[in-house]
């Protein structure tokens, strides 16, 4: 079968085997059983190569609109250029799978994430082809309370809406509960199909790290009380809540063996950097940047808290890894968050009500306590072990699926 996946997204995106793995996942899942992907894209093909991506049947086009919105500090003039680019970049995939579609013998159509929903609907109508959407979760859940945020946030609206005529609708269980924005957009439920994203951790093989090389030295936390997040650095992961507590622990806990480690890259980095410095914490935080997925799984299994404070939801998939490598998890109830970490047994969560004064409190006393910590990540093991299956079997789902679309359609 040929696929073409219209994506305005990195294949990795935070670079190089760093970041979310889903999409290199779903492109190797149907690689590596003989389906070929043509992945048409507005991101550069130079970072596409650094991606790693070296497998059979996968080729890209490439179409770059040199519109680089992050270099902007304005909200605003961020908001109306990502506006531009999404008209662009509709235009664009128009313009190109018009070409390809019949001189590739194009069989299916993948629009990943929202960009891709307009314009694979269109060839749709031309081709009659079958359309698959795929999310990796949703922001709009909190932003439906408010009719005039279905025209703010256009961009996601209108593909939850065309997604009502697509063959299948794939969305990630990460807790931002896209099920439920499925729904109020009226797509079938017999399309829709709710999935965790695979987890691919076997703690047998994973050696926890003694020390990091960064900023040209090497910091050893073999004797130190590790404190890990894991993320994008965006605004509403908001890792500043846990950077913002660290004055009180460190002069609560011995200093000499607290270290806060920060793993990712992304808009909000220089800000949260600035605000270490502020706060005179520099010397217990450590930024990484964006670091391999194998070594970001090694800082993890040295990790003695997980914190995963974001707004949305915090069922990502470094939550779901540290879960399966048994790490003691301190999280916050929203999204469904709740339905994944129950308070005391797989972890800690934390309402809002509790993050002023009951964050570091939590914090202190799991660090003084490891009987406790211990307990808390076997129950996490446990979930995760019954719950999660790897990308390669939820890669086998996904495939069955589309197979039988393809059937249909023959």
């Amino acid at each position: 079968m040929n696929i073409l996946m219209v994506s305005s997204l990195d294949i990795w995106s935070l670079g190089k085997k760093s970041g979310a793995q889903s999409i290199y996942e779903t492109i190797k899942g149907y690689s590596c059983v003989g389906h070929s992907i043509l992945y048409l894209t507005d991101r550069s093909g130079k970072r596409i190569k650094s991606d790693h991506i070296n497998l059979n049947n996968f080729t890209t086009r490439v179409f770059n609109l040199n519109i680089d919105v992050e270099k902007f500090n304005s909200r605003v003039w961020r908001s109306l250029l990502n506006k531009v680019r999404w008209f662009l970049f509709q235009w664009c995939v128009l313009y190109y799978g018009i070409r390809m579609i019949p001189k590739e013998k194009v069989d299916l159509i993948y629009a990943y994430e929202i960009y891709g929903v307009p314009a694979a609907f269109l060839l749709k109508l031309i081709f009659h082809k079958p359309i698959i959407t795929r999310f990796q979760g949703t922001i709009l859940k909190p932003k439906l309370k408010k009719r005039l945020n279905i025209l703010a946030y256009m961009e996601h609206t209108l593909a939850f809406f065309l997604s009502r005529y697509a063959e299948l609708v794939l969305m990630a269980n990460d807790g931002t509960e896209g099920d439920q924005v499925l729904k109020y957009f009226k797509v079938p439920d017999k399309r829709i199909r709710f999935w965790f994203n695979g987890v691919n951790v076997d703690p047998r093989k994973i050696k926890p790290i003694k020390s990091i090389d960064i900023y040209e030295k090497k910091i050893n936390i073999r004797s130190k009380k590790v404190l890990l997040t894991v993320s994008r650095l965006a605004v509403w992961k908001r890792v500043d809540r846990i950077i913002s507590i660290m004055p009180a622990l460190v002069d609560t806990a011995r200093k000499k063996d607290l270290i806060l480690i920060i793993i990712g890259d992304g808009e909000e980095r220089e800000k949260l950097e600035k605000m270490v410095q502020s706060l005179g914490v520099s010397q217990y935080i450590i930024f990484t940047g964006a670091l391999e997925h194998e070594k970001t799984l090694s800082i993890l299994k040295r990790a003695d808290l997980f914190i995963s404070l974001y707004d949305l939801s915090n069922v990502g998939n470094p939550l779901l890894e540290a879960m399966k490598l048994g790490k003691c998890i301190v999280t916050l109830n929203n999204g469904s968050t709740g339905k994944i970490i129950s308070n005391n047994k797989n972890g800690i969560l934390l309402e809002y009500k509790d993050l002023d004064k009951g964050l570091s409190e939590v914090i202190l006393e799991l660090l003084k306590n490891k009987k406790k910590r211990n307990a808390l990540g076997k129950g996490a093991s446990r979930y995760a072990d019954a719950k999660f299956i790897n990308w390669e079997k939820r890669m086998e789902q996904e495939v069955r699926e589309i197979e039988k679309i393809r059937r249909i359609y023959q």
